[in-house]
């Protein structure tokens, strides 16, 4: 008797273990079916804050295509991908299901360019070198006078001064707060008591690299009163008092 009743347990776990696994099967097809399904397949990539790289440029340096399939991309990977780019700082990925990945790029763009020979080398905000082309820019200060011992791609630029830089990025940051970088402008710290800003045709002398937003206050208000085609000099280091500007016959 107790035979039977435990062979009949062991039939009814028998079954039980089957319908599990039948299910779990059943299950993970299912899965399957749906991952590998059309349906998935990206249709729509949308690039938003962009300016340095074109939405074209951004989704072939991910190799990324419309055809992939959404559950395969990882957030990870795209970030590390997109990373090797230094003139991106970062990027914020929203899988939108079943087809579309956004991608909201954050840039990180180069405040000046030193040249070096027939190289045209441009430096973020920290100093690091984002980029070397053979090809001249537009719309980005020019940096003369640096005493650069060496230059990598994705590394600091190797100078003497270290403050000087640090002060100089801050300068532009200000010069750009007050609209002045639209404008061509060449930054000549060979001495750095002695620091000149040409923008057109105008030699600013600003002296010594202090007082920094006070004076590009004064210089964008004094700015304003000179036409554009005027050439002289506009002479800061009396800022306080008055701003001398001597035009050039």
């Amino acid at each position: 008797m107790n035979n039977i009743i435990k062979m009949k347990k062991h039939k009814k776990g028998s079954k039980n273990f089957f319908y599990v696994l039948g299910i779990t099967l059943i299950s993970i097809m299912m899965i399957l079916g749906i991952m590998f399904s059309p349906l998935f397949e990206v249709s729509d990539i949308v690039v938003t804050g962009n300016k340095l790289y074109t939405t074209d440029e951004i989704v072939k340096m991910l190799n990324l295509s419309e055809g992939n399939n959404i559950f395969y991309l990882l957030t990870k990977d795209i970030k590390l991908q997109l990373k090797k780019y230094k003139k991106i700082e970062d990027v914020k990925i929203d899988f939108i299901f079943p087809n579309k990945i956004i991608l909201n790029v954050i840039e990180n763009p180069p405040i000046g360019y030193i040249c070096q020979g027939n190289n045209y080398i441009y430096i973020d905000k920290q100093g690091v070198v984002i980029d070397i082309s053979d090809k001249s820019p537009r719309n980005i200060p020019i940096i003369t006078g640096l005493d650069i011992n060496e230059f990598e791609l994705g590394k600091n630029i190797d100078i003497e001064d270290k403050v000087i830089f640090e002060n100089l990025s801050t300068l532009i940051s200000v010069l750009k707060k007050h609209g002045l970088t639209k404008n061509k402008i060449v930054l000549d710290i060979s001495n750095k008591f002695d620091v000149h800003i040409y923008i057109n045709n105008i030699d600013v002398k600003f002296q010594t690299l202090d007082a920094i937003d006070e004076k590009v206050t004064k210089l964008a208000e004094v700015l304003n009163h000179i036409p554009e085609k005027n050439r002289g000099t506009l002479d800061l280091s009396t800022y306080k008092d008055k701003i001398v500007f001597s035009p050039m016959e």
